[in-house]
């Protein structure tokens, strides 16, 4: 389901409607229109469909009559800009998703026919441009080198010390193993050699770290590297410890087939990703994080299904441990977050009742942006809500797979947490008619540690949800919701 049209209609004070048009599968749908149509100027979006898409939505939002009403609303795609479109007074939102488009919207109408919220639907993008560049990250110090995109990664070598002091890759190209150069100095007191299993299809899927200035000069500080099977790393200093800036590479983007960066004689200075689409028919996909993912991060992997949960709540959600299903064995998750509140357990029919929704919401508790409640929600039933439902409220839900391992990051709090789904293949039956769909503002608090961001972008979010107030939507929008719900890749 894509988005082909919109029509704004805007008054002198508020936006009186919006009405879409969507493209399913090659036929037009709609339009849906929410609000009153008539009784402003009315404004037309014709985006360049298919090669153009929404990629944001912002706004104003202000109290009208006592009552809270979309004041203006600008959209960003792919290729230009629309708008601003009515009037730009009030609370300023904005939204941007670097990794995705939007699909549909949802919210809210007043009693009187007027916009009172909008909120997104989004969902990844197959990428029309064959390589994607993540980074550098880092400082401009020493020399730019660049290992090149035009390669398949098997061999990554680490040298560290305090810092990251150099890194050298193998590589193959054309059935040919590749040593690539060592980019920084040999001084390393630790050394680590990361050989991924690319018989059996392993790649690296994204790439974190730390970086800071040392001696006058920003360094890589730890460097931890995600694959679609396995975590390697922190490698450098702890990073529960490090007063530094976090980066990290988006999900979901493809596969690493090359790196990038700067490098003196004796330290990695700047490192980025050169990412190529993966085409396989692995049907495994990784959604979020929500919430704040700068802490002391954690990856449960990927599992056959989830056999219980174990969370401790209160306020927020201080932690969550799992029981996973690992073909017919039983695999214990770590505990991740601490042991205040009070301990719930969710036990499921497995293997018949599968988790394939959650949402809850993100907030702060003092200076901790924290995952504040969850609910979650299976083929069979509902449970929760547990912690408070305060804050900016996420949600997803799989029409067409199910939850098998979750990833966040956490200290004596839970901070954020992710899903790792396994979509369901052709031959087996695709859930219908199931109310939730990808959406979620992560909000832009980061404690501690600045944040570098893939592409200089001033926001980096997987997913977003937009709205004039939190909270959930009373349905008044329905319709677009059962459009974009139904027969979606997720």
């Amino acid at each position: 389901m894509d988005i082909r049209q919109i029509d704004v209609v805007s008054s002198v004070s508020v936006i009186e409607s919006i009405s879409v048009l969507y493209d399913n599968y090659g036929h037009p749908l709609g339009p849906f229109t929410h609000g009153r149509a008539a009784g402003g100027r009315k404004h037309t979006i014709k985006l360049d469909y298919p090669y153009e898409y929404l990629t944001s939505i912002s706004g104003y939002i202000d109290k009208v009559s006592g009552k809270e009403r979309v004041r203006s609303l600008t959209f960003q795609s792919n290729k230009r800009k629309y708008g601003p479109f009515g009037e730009e007074n009030g609370r300023h939102f904005p939204v941007q998703w670097n990794s995705g488009k939007i699909v549909g919207f949802f919210g809210t109408v007043t009693d009187d026919s007027q916009l009172e919220s909008i909120r997104a639907h989004l969902e990844p993008v197959s990428h029309i441009h064959p390589f994607r560049n993540a980074g550098p990250f880092g400082d401009k110090g020493g020399r730019q080198w660049d290992d090149g995109n035009d390669s398949n990664l098997r061999k990554i070598v680490l040298s560290w010390g305090r810092v990251i002091n150099s890194i050298w890759c193998v590589y193959e190209k054309d059935g040919i193993i590749v040593e690539g150069l060592r980019h920084g100095g040999t001084s390393g007191s630790n050394e680590f050699t990361i050989e991924l299993d690319y018989t059996n299809g392993e790649y690296i899927s994204m790439l974190s770290g730390y970086y800071r200035k040392v001696e006058g000069v920003n360094v890589i500080l730890s460097l931890r590297f995600q694959s679609n099977i396995r975590v390697y790393g922190y490698f450098g200093g702890d990073e529960r410890r490090i007063n530094g800036t976090f980066f990290r590479t988006p999900r979901n983007i493809g596969m690493i087939n090359g790196f990038y960066g700067r490098s003196g004689r004796s330290f990695l200075n700047a490192i980025g990703a050169h990412f190529a689409p993966v085409y396989h028919k692995l049907l495994l996909k990784a959604i979020g994080p929500f919430g704040d993912d700068s802490r002391h991060q954690w990856d449960d992997g990927k599992h056959t299904g989830i056999r219980l949960i174990n969370l401790r709540q209160g306020m927020i959600l201080d932690s969550i441990k799992c029981i996973y299903g690992d073909n017919g064995n039983v695999g214990e998750g770590s505990n991740h977050g601490g042991d205040g509140g009070s301990p719930r357990e969710i036990k499921f029919d497995y293997p018949d009742e599968y988790l394939k929704s959650i949402s809850g919401h993100i907030g702060q508790l003092g200076s901790h942006v924290c995952v504040r409640s969850l609910t979650l929600g299976t083929n069979i039933r509902q449970f929760g809500p547990y912690g408070r439902e305060d804050g900016t409220p996420f949600s997803f839900t799989s029409n067409n797979g199910k939850i098998v391992g979750f990833f966040g990051s956490s200290s004596i709090y839970l901070h954020s947490i992710g899903m790792h789904v396994e979509l369901f293949s052709d031959d087996q039956p695709i859930e219908e008619n199931t109310p939730g769909r990808i959406r979620e503002t992560t909000p832009g608090l980061r404690e501690g540690n600045r944040e570098s961001h893939f592409e200089e972008s001033n926001q980096e979010k997987n997913l977003a949800t937009i709205s004039s107030r939190n909270g959930s939507s009373d349905g008044s929008m329905e319709k677009i919701g059962q459009l974009s719900y139904n027969s979606l890749p997720i």
